[in-house]
């Protein structure tokens, strides 16, 4: 349900987006519908990687981490030989290419990491946190706050070490607040999406601006409705649990 919200806003973003900067095609040109089923059809071998990485990762055959590799194996295969758009010599330029932007990103990583770490034992996120909750025992203001400090710190912080530094502490709030623990495990993990796209140390935005070499300046610009379309969707999915909690309780 989270996933689908998201999706969908995602999408109508795209499409205001596309018409304000005037990219949205003519009517005359777009794809009849043989030409979709055709290009559905060509696409089949690319289409089935998601569900096959995904029934993989739940079956236990790999784990997240090696869920990219796995990937990256599977394209390589794929678009060498099922649909030949690979030649060696540019397979060559696209091992350079991939070795330079993945170092270019480890370097950001490497020092965001160093960063973390200091700020981790000077307890900065733990203090962050506490500070703000003594604001109000308020639920629905706890829970705003909450996203703030997250919203804050994922600028400056990697995704996994929030999760590993601020989670045991946010679930014994959210105990004490009656919040159900997937509610805000989806909370949680959506703020840290949100801050892997935010400057200055946002992993993801670098990753993209590397592959498009386009700077972080024009990139944060244009992420702009996109941000405010996500912060939309992170505060429908704080106040509103049910589209989070439905399909778990339904289920479990």
């Amino acid at each position: 349900m989270p996933a689908f919200v998201i999706a969908v806003t995602l999408m109508l973003t795209v499409r205001w987006t596309a018409t304000r900067m005037n990219l949205a095609p003519a009517r005359e040109n777009r794809a009849r519908s043989g030409e979709i089923i055709n290009n559905g059809r060509a696409a089949l071998w690319a289409l089935a990687m998601p569900v096959m990485l995904l029934f993989g990762l739940r079956s236990g055959w790999f784990t997240p981490t090696e869920l990219g590799a796995v990937a990256a194996v599977y394209a390589f295969i794929v678009g060498v030989l099922v649909y030949r758009g690979l030649t060696f010599r540019e397979t060559l330029a696209l091992f350079s290419e991939s070795a330079v932007t993945t170092a270019g990103v480890l370097f950001i990583i490497a020092s965001a990491s160093v960063f973390s770490l200091i700020l981790s034992l000077e307890q900065v996120p733990q203090q962050l946190i506490t500070a703000l909750l003594s604001i109000s025992e308020n639920k629905y203001v706890v829970l705003l706050v909450i996203n703030i400090a997250l919203l804050l710190l994922g600028t400056v912080f990697e995704g996994l070490a929030i999760i590993v530094i601020l989670g045991p502490l946010l679930v014994q709030v959210a105990q004490g607040l009656g919040v159900d623990p997937v509610h805000l495990g989806v909370v949680l993990v959506f703020n840290t999406a949100i801050g892997s796209l935010t400057p200055p140390v946002g992993t993801v935005m670098f990753t993209v601006c590397s592959i498009t070499r386009c700077s972080v300046e024009d990139f944060t610009w244009a992420f702009l409705p996109f941000l405010a379309t996500a912060i939309g969707v992170l505060l429908l999915l704080t106040y509103v649990p049910a589209l989070v909690t439905f399909l778990p309780n339904l289920f479990f």
